[in-house]
């Protein structure tokens, strides 16, 4: 019972505001209400004036006064009390006299500004300057100008919008001025509300537009010309598939890309085959690196002569002294040493034994040859390979006789001073008178 209540309640109210409830989506056959849950309100006028299409567009942008845009959902505030052809929302009914500059005020003044819509020439368009004079008169500076074409109806004339996010203050005027000689304007419209910046569409403004040019995306996200590189569909929200990249989709990516991915928009690769560099992988790896996007370096116990294999970095063969293997990661065994491994440590080196299983032993150097150990008796010298001599050496016999010599020749010195002494003392003495 209860169950029942809820559903008679439903629909009672459904046909007390007319809201359509048919499989869950608004009815606007039935209606003047659009959108997934009939929120927004029909302003389109025509032979049937209180219907529109489901999507609320209204055809030749058939708009019921104040109101403008693709579905009439903007409010205009705009106006001219001194040329109302400019908000007269006909864009047929221009102003082709030659102008200096056009100004559009609000409803009421001073008013925060939105965006402006404006239709005219293009050339007109193209040239237009705008400034936002405050209530004092001066010049609200923009740094932030953006200007967005869009289709309005079957006009000959175009259409833009211009806005400012810059301008947060209040306001008196717009004024419009061309860098052209003769400019020529149609109608012009002022949103009450923000609506989507520039860039964005959707009922809440929650996608992102993707048309190569921002300026010609339209209210609904349809471009005028074509989608942002590495983007496709009716609304440009498709990345391009797998291994394809660029406008429309057209560009394959290069083949030395890993597994030929890339990047949808630039193409550039997502890694690079062994031995390839850069953004495309168009380049070979400099001499000694090697590997993906070549961010390896070539082995020091590689041949400091001859540049590692580019993409897996082997030595191609050729090590430094001490070491062998693919990639000279193999040092000499414990009785060799020196360049391929190809000399002999010396037989007079001292041997050692390892002090654990997993140590190499060896008695010299892998790569001097030098004796790690110390020397075999009776040898000496960094190889080992120099006799120590069995009698006195030269040196030491040297050392000798210069000693005894000078011995001698003191010894001479001293009993020669002796004698002379003694016979001075033996010699009689005259007498004193």
């Amino acid at each position: 019972m209860k169950r029942q209540a809820v559903v008679c309640l439903i629909v009672a109210l459904s046909a007390l505001f007319k809201l359509p409830v048919t499989e869950g989506k608004c009815d606007s056959s039935q209606t003047n209400k659009f959108g997934p849950q009939c929120e927004h309100t029909c302003r389109c006028i025509g032979r049937q004036a209180s219907l529109c299409r489901e999507d609320g567009i209204c055809s030749n942008n058939d708009c019921q006064d104040g109101y403008f845009g693709t579905r009439c959902q903007y409010r205009n505030i705009a106006a001219n009390p001194t040329n109302p052809r400019f908000t007269d929302f006909n864009v047929e009914t221009c102003n082709l006299n030659e102008m200096s500059e056009v100004s559009i005020y609000a409803e009421t003044t001073p008013f925060n500004f939105t965006w402006l819509r404006v239709s005219g020439d293009l050339d007109t368009l193209q040239s237009l300057t705008i400034d936002w004079e405050n209530t004092d008169g001066s010049v609200v500076p923009c740094t932030n100008f953006v200007k967005r074409r869009v289709v309005q109806g079957s006009s000959k004339f175009y259409t833009m919008d211009f806005d400012c996010l810059d301008i947060s203050k209040p306001i008196k005027r717009i004024i419009l001025r061309g860098t052209i000689e003769r400019i020529k304007l149609c109608s012009t419209y002022m949103s009450d509300k923000r609506n989507c910046p520039s860039g964005w569409f959707g009922l809440k403004c929650e996608h992102k537009c993707r048309c190569s040019f921002e300026f010609e995306c339209q209210d609904d996200g349809t471009c005028l010309s074509s989608c942002q590189k590495g983007w496709f569909g009716p609304v440009c929200q498709n990345k391009c598939s797998l291994r394809t990249w660029g406008e429309d989709c057209k560009e394959a990516c290069d083949v030395r890309c890993v597994d030929q991915l890339c990047h949808h928009v630039n193409g550039a690769c997502d890694d690079c085959q062994p031995g390839k560099g850069g953004h495309f992988c168009e380049h070979d790896c400099e001499d000694f690196t090697y590997g993906r996007r070549c961010v390896h370096q070539c082995s020091e116990k590689c041949s400091q002569d001859v540049p590692c294999d580019k993409r897996d970095g082997n030595c191609r063969g050729v090590c430094s002294p001490g070491y062998l293997g693919q990639f000279c990661d193999q040092q000499c065994q414990c009785n060799t040493y020196g360049l391929n491994c190809s000399k002999t440590c010396s037989p007079s080196c001292l041997f050692k034994a390892s002090s654990s299983a997993s140590d190499t032993p060896r008695r010299c150097h892998p790569e001097s040859g030098a004796c790690l150990y110390g020397c075999l008796d009776g040898y000496e010298g960094v190889t080992c390979s120099e006799r120590v001599s069995d009698g006195i050496p030269v040196g030491a016999i040297i050392g000798l006789v210069i000693v005894i010599v000078l011995l001698i020749v003191a010894l001479v010195t001293v009993v020669w001073l002796c004698r002379k002494r003694q016979k001075a003392t033996k010699e009689p003495h005259e007498p004193y008178y």
